[in-house]
């Protein structure tokens, strides 16, 4: 797959040519998980769309967990009215993914050890052999065993390892870090368990193709074939972060900060002392600084340590689905990755861009809440008062307030109320679109009525 700069510029492309909102990066599948309107069914929905921009499966409403692994992963899955009746037989209180053909399962047990496998015939495999287990990750799955040492499940139910390990992480891209018993130390090893790496004082697990590794008080990184990336170690920072868009954050003792190219290059020539200090997530780093009156300034640096913006701002949050909140004096706008503002009026308060839209509030009319689409377009008309961020296509709203008594209400991507009368009392349940099929609304009679995304009573 390209570099993580790549991937973000390719999303930019993508997200304007289908005109779509990324829920998700891509994955090591080359899919992600997106926001699509369907004018077949009139309403924003979520899709699964490929590296080469074209969308490969359109859902008619959100997906569940299941059908994320199916579409995301090519993991095959059982159905709902099976998922159910599995957990009805076995006493099952939760099921998760299929991964490899099993999946973990926890019991309506009381006991901390009340967690299995099952595969798909339903069959409970290995309860209470281990004190803890992962899903299976390409035909392995990282357990901790009842002396709480590690090792890896393959999926004829033998172990990887005839020792256990006194440390382990899970398969990352067919590698894995341990540290086997009576070692020096930590090294990397493949799917056949066999060591693929020299022996150092500390790895850390895989992120962007990219391992951490600590050995005699310096700092390198190891590639996918576990060799060194940098070309000289450096000494050890106290705080490194992973590498993104080819830059890898790193603070020292005194808490000045640098970013590292795989080159061996620092951005600056001397470390810098900053009150804020993001990764190059998306190609930009958001970076506060002290003004020359004592103040606090924004801006966000590129890679090669240009400025995206030519000014900077009075505070920011990075970058959230191509769009950055910052604020100037006392109001708001939008950031995009060209250096650009949104809005050509600035808001009088705002919250960053989630499944596509923002929340925003305009200085001429401070009482309503409105959402935005990234073309700094309203697509609410509906007079709202206030309203929380949207989490899987659906936001909470207050509608109105008429003697003390305000009117509730669940709003859509596509600016639309959900349900077609307001509800006089209303609180989103912590679960709520998390799973897409449970909303909990707890009315003035103190009943609880369940819902599907699409509103109807279940």
């Amino acid at each position: 797959m390209n570099s993580e700069l790549e991937l973000v510029q390719l999303q930019r492309v993508i997200e304007q040519d289908l005109n779509i909102s990324f829920e998700s990066n891509f994955n090591s599948h080359h899919k992600a998980l997106c926001w699509k309107y369907n004018p077949e069914l009139g309403y924003t929905c979520q899709a699964i769309v490929n590296a080469s921009g074209s969308i490969v499966h359109q859902s008619n409403s959100c997906y569940d967990i299941y059908e994320q692994a199916f579409y995301l992963f090519d993991e095959p899955q059982l159905t709902n009215f099976e998922i159910q009746k599995i957990k009805q037989n076995a006493n099952l209180e939760e099921i998760e993914p299929f991964f490899s053909g099993f999946a973990v399962a926890k019991s309506s047990s009381t006991s901390f050890r009340n967690l299995s496998y099952i595969d798909m015939d339903g069959k409970v495999l290995y309860k209470d052999k281990f004190f803890r287990i992962n899903s299976f990750q390409n035909g392995l799955a990282l357990v901790k065993t009842k002396d709480f040492s590690f090792n890896y499940l393959q999926t004829n139910g033998k172990l990887l390892f005839n020792e256990t390990l006194e440390e382990a992480e899970p398969f990352v891209n067919n590698l894995a870090v341990v540290k086997k018993n009576n070692s020096p130390g930590y090294c990397i090893i493949d799917n056949t368990g066999k060591q693929v790496s020299s022996i150092y004082d500390k790895i850390y697990s895989y992120k962007e193709g990219k391992a951490l590794v600590r050995h005699n008080h310096k700092t390198n990184f190891l590639d996918k074939n576990c060799n060194p990336i940098l070309p000289e170690w450096v000494r050890a920072y106290p705080e490194v972060s992973s590498f993104h868009s080819d830059r890898c954050k790193m603070i020292d003792p005194r808490g000045r900060v640098n970013y590292i190219h795989e080159s061996g290059q620092f951005l600056w020539s001397q470390n810098r002392k900053l009150i804020e200090c993001e990764d190059f997530i998306g190609g930009f780093a958001l970076l506060g600084d002290y003004t020359s009156d004592g103040g606090k300034k924004y801006n966000f640096a590129k890679p090669n340590g240009e400025w995206l913006s030519q000014k900077w701002f009075r505070g920011a949050e990075s970058f959230q689905e191509g769009m950055a909140l910052v604020q100037t004096l006392h109001r708001y706008n939008f950031l995009d990755y060209t250096g650009s503002l949104l809005l050509k009026n600035a808001v009088q308060n705002a919250n960053s861009f989630s499944n596509g839209l923002a929340k925003v509030q305009y200085i001429d009319r401070p009482k309503y809440r409105y959402f935005i689409n990234k073309k700094g377009e309203n697509i609410v008309h509906e007079s709202i008062i206030e309203a929380e961020s949207f989490i899987n296509g659906r936001a909470l709203v207050t509608v109105k307030e008429k003697n003390n008594i305000r009117e509730y209400n669940y709003l859509t991507l596509d600016g639309k109320f959900l349900f077609q009368n307001h509800f006089t009392s209303a609180r989103r349940d912590p679960e709520s679109f998390i799973s897409p099929t449970i909303v909990i609304f707890n009315d003035l009679h103190n009943e609880v009525t369940r819902y599907n995304w699409f509103g109807e009573t279940i």
